[in-house]
């Protein structure tokens, strides 16, 4: 039997806040690498589409593809830090 989660507003409201960060942080370490979306994704085996999704906050990758991405792009570890601290201070805020 399969244990399904309800969808909780406030869960909800703390995952799309926590995508939109983790949007951000991916595209401006992008950017700072001088990496296209095309190269980075040639790179880490996705479509360009999915990328941009990823940046604008409107689809949750799993943990393997963000690691990917971090280190395709050469990201320095303050920001995965901030990845982190982000979800704290959202679950902070959420409780």
């Amino acid at each position: 039997m399969m244990n399904h989660r309800l969808k909780d507003p406030a869960t909800e409201n703390r995952n799309q806040a926590f995508r939109f960060k983790l949007g951000a942080i991916i595209r401006r370490e992008r950017t700072n690498a001088r990496l296209s979306r095309r190269v980075l994704c040639e790179r880490v085996g996705l479509a360009e589409t999915s990328l941009c999704r990823i940046e604008d906050g409107t689809m949750t990758p799993n943990i393997v593809l963000v690691m990917d991405l971090l280190w395709e792009i050469d990201a320095p570890q303050s920001a995965c830090l901030e990845l982190f601290q982000a979800d704290a201070e959202l679950r902070r805020a959420a409780a």
